[in-house]
């Protein structure tokens, strides 16, 4: 089981990334890297 805490951090990691992402306009790339 999860504590709230981990759960958080990885949601905080995913939402960097995609924002990260998103400002570089590489998304799809990143998108096919998480997928395969």
């Amino acid at each position: 089981m999860y504590s709230i805490e981990r759960i958080l951090m990885f949601q905080l990691l995913y939402f960097l990334a995609g924002l990260l992402a998103s400002n570089y306009n590489i998304k799809d790339m990143y998108y096919e890297f998480i997928t395969n």
